[in-house]
């Protein structure tokens, strides 16, 4: 294509962008309606009636308000859910938390492969029947739809599921 045809092709498409907005501007002027003319806007100096001031001139909260930020310094250090946008504080594990892999292994990244799944986990790529890095656990599925790997002590037999992060 020549360089003329490619600036009328630019033309074009920025005619048939700007021709609707002309269009409904010129209507609008001719029935009378072509928006504000102006904005006034004055500062307002007095302060909310629901606010007090106290003596050095800092709001004095109601007691509504003085609850609600309490309770909100409260739940400041809580997590409120997994998710991944929220970080809080983590909470000390139980003995029984502490010895599962969950707290250990941490699954990043499920893959569906033609040559089947593949777990990212502590930034290393297993497959099913791949041994965990340091450890007796043997990895017996991987779950692409579920988001779950599932682990298994190689002695005892005990499984464990490890969910994506």
């Amino acid at each position: 294509m020549t360089q003329r045809g490619i600036n009328t092709l630019n033309l074009t498409g920025l005619a048939m962008l700007l021709l609707p907005i002309i269009m409904v501007k010129v209507v609008a002027i001719s029935v009378g309606i072509s928006g504000p003319a102006g904005v006034a806007a004055s500062p307002s100096d007095q302060t909310p009636e629901a606010m007090v001031l106290g003596p050095t001139g800092a709001p004095v909260w109601a007691p509504s308000q003085r609850a609600a930020a309490e309770r909100a310094a409260q739940l400041r250090g809580r997590p409120f859910a997994a998710n991944p946008l929220l970080y809080g504080g983590h909470t000390t594990p139980t003995t029984a938390e502490q010895q599962s892999p969950a707290n250990v292994y941490i699954v990043q990244v499920i893959l569906a492969t033609r040559g089947g799944n593949v777990a990212l986990i502590n930034n290393g790529q297993y497959r099913v029947g791949d041994r965990l890095v340091g450890s007796e656990y043997l990895i017996t599925a991987i779950d692409s739809d579920a988001r779950i790997v599932i682990v298994q002590h190689e002695q005892n037999g005990r499984e464990f599921i490890l969910r994506v992060q």
